[in-house]
């Protein structure tokens, strides 16, 4: 091939030469497909936009809608309006609730901090003198990522009126940017044996711990007339839900008729009028926390030493075999005089009376419209049979 001297083509081969243009046409064409790709992602953009605003999503605004810019390389410009949906619908919390300088508070907070998975922020509610005992423990954990917030929503002195009347203000849960929320207070704890995750129970909007075989409409005898879903010392909550409850003025005259036996009974009493997913059994309770007495191998437990109610104190010992993360919370139980019992249910507690009279008031207090079945919106709901390791 004849080049003129001096210029670069005088020192290439022929076989160089042929690379640099066929080098030279990709570019081209990898440049044209580029603006035909630019074309294609905008014509995308355009039309997705436009179902979007054609639907009413949750969570989404309008206003939000828009359509993204894609820069030369395909990517989306950091810049552009980018259709937003809340992110406050997918973030998790563990809400831990204590106005003291609780001496279990460092194995409490080191437990629910190894038991979680980091995309769980960790919310310590506190009092104005045990804030910096709060801050000091948080300090000590391996936190791996985690986002800690601490809120000072407690007074010192805070009686377990003050409490209920604290849970069952939409104020109060104003104070929380997330959605799914796990509360624990300082007498519970998650057991690592378990077979269950958190993300098995956030399908329902409220869950608290299991008591017997309580479940529904006027099964227990501390809560009759009204339904049981739970325990609220750990309980899982959507905080949506809870707001919805405490704004409905079907619902308003229960917070003050059902205030004096906590804050859970008034959530559980709105599970029952069809406000949300609610658990399907006794079991499916259980499994979520065991309370006093172990029947699943739950996700955790809640003041598990007995309180002269059904059972006897020999059943703490099942529990604090599958959780000895509990032991801590009572590390004297071994030596109660009754950790040898054998008795169940406890002689004193005549299960059969407090049942007939449970079933007999519950007419007397809620319309039996409530209880429609129709209303459960559980259709959809993870079937917990299915987690091995059980």
């Amino acid at each position: 091939m004849i080049a003129r001297k001096g210029s670069c083509l005088h020192f290439m081969s022929p076989l160089m030469l042929v690379a640099l243009i066929a080098l030279s046409m990709y570019a081209s064409d990898l440049s044209h497909k580029n603006t035909q790709l630019q074309n294609t992602l905008k014509s995308i953009s355009h039309s997705v936009q436009h179902d979007l605003e054609a639907l009413d999503i949750p969570g989404v605004s309008k206003a939000s809608l828009g359509t993204s810019r894609v820069n030369a390389d395909g990517k989306v410009e950091s810049g552009s309006n980018v259709t937003a949906v809340d992110p406050a619908l997918y973030r998790k919390a563990m809400v831990y609730v204590e106005p003291r300088q609780q001496e279990t508070a460092m194995h409490v907070l080191s437990n629910f901090n190894g038991n979680m998975p980091s995309d769980w922020d960790l919310v310590i509610v506190h009092s104005p003198s045990n804030e910096q005992f709060m801050r000091d423990r948080v300090n000590k954990l391996q936190l791996h990522g985690r986002i800690v917030q601490f809120k000072r929503l407690l007074p010192d002195e805070f009686t377990s009126a003050a409490y209920n009347g604290l849970f069952l203000s939409v104020e109060f849960w104003d104070n929380f940017e997330q959605e799914h929320l796990l509360v624990f207070q300082s007498d519970a704890v998650l057991c690592s044996n378990s077979p269950f995750q958190a993300d098995h129970f956030t399908q329902y909007d409220y869950i608290g711990c299991g008591y017997a075989n309580s479940h529904g409409e006027a099964t227990n005898f501390h809560w009759a007339p009204w339904p049981f879903y739970g325990v609220g010392g750990l309980s899982m909550r959507s905080n949506s839900f809870q707001k919805r409850c405490l704004e409905s003025e079907e619902l308003h005259h229960y917070k003050s008729t059902v205030a004096n036996g906590g804050e859970d009974v008034f959530f559980s009493m709105c599970l029952h009028h069809g406000y949300g997913r609610r658990p399907e059994s006794a079991k499916t309770l259980r499994r979520f926390c065991n309370q006093q007495v172990m029947r699943e191998p739950s996700f955790g437990v809640h003041k598990f030493w007995s309180q002269m109610y059904e059972h006897a104190p020999s059943n703490t010992k099942p529990l604090i075999k599958h959780c000895p993360e509990a032991l801590v919370l009572r590390p004297e139980a071994p030596l109660d005089p009754q950790w040898k019992a054998v008795t169940s249910p406890h002689p004193q507690f005549n299960v059969k009376a407090w049942e007939k009279r449970a079933r007999k008031t519950v007419k007397e207090y809620i319309p039996q419209h409530h209880f429609d079945e129709e209303k459960e919106r559980s259709r959809n709901l993870v079937n917990l049979d299915d987690v091995p390791g059980q």
